[in-house]
């Protein structure tokens, strides 16, 4: 059936969304003590306001988040989706696979631990501006433009006005990828580390 309004269930472990008659799927953060959610965004766009609740995001089939002023997730990842951040919204880590052309304008992304990029892009398109972007603690680097080995074409991020931090390398790019810099710092941080790391790619 469909729903004309919101509707929400919520308790300690899982919390489920209706909206505009597709049901978004939540699953539990196992790893969380707050019990944050996972939200499925699949082929509609979901909108994250300020002052909600901080959760992570899975797009999937041409879904689209919207990350309003101020708003802020745990993490996002997308499959052949979109994801737009606005000035002042924030995230932990990116993970971004064949998809649309996304948007990150003013923003601040944050991961460290076991991610290799706090913004990892897998055959997928982005503009970056006046954003901070940095990955700390263990191997990695802010922005990786990668594609995979069956994939004639790869990533391209152009980023202009922007700051790129990580421990191994601020930026990392691969075969048929490129990396497209206008008034932006790249920076790693540890010892013998690169500002952008190149293997094959174009920057």
């Amino acid at each position: 059936g469909s729903f004309s309004k919101q509707g929400k269930v919520l308790d300690m472990f899982k919390r489920t969304v209706f909206s505009q008659g597709s049901l978004l799927c939540v699953l539990a953060l196992v790893a969380s003590p707050h019990a944050n959610a996972v939200f499925i965004v699949d082929n509609q766009p979901y909108t994250v306001l300020s002052g909600g609740l901080i959760d992570s995001y899975s797009l999937i089939n041409g879904g689209t988040l919207i990350m309003e002023s101020g708003s802020a997730a745990l993490s996002v990842t997308g499959s052949a989706s979109k994801l737009i951040m606005k000035v002042n919204s924030s995230s932990g880590a990116i993970d971004l696979s064949y998809g649309q052309a996304s948007q990150i304008n003013g923003a601040t992304i944050t991961a460290g631990g076991s991610v290799t990029a706090a913004l990892n892009l897998l055959h997928s398109d982005v503009d970056i501006n006046n954003s901070t972007i940095t990955q700390f603690v263990g191997p990695g680097s802010a922005l990786q433009a990668t594609r995979s080995s069956l994939d004639t074409t790869g990533s391209t991020a152009t980023v202009s006005n922007s700051t790129l931090t990580g421990t191994s390398s601020g930026a990392v790019v691969t075969a048929r990828s490129f990396l497209i810099f206008s008034n932006t710092v790249v920076t790693g941080t540890d010892a013998g580390s690169d500002g952008i790391f190149m293997l094959g790619g174009t920057a």
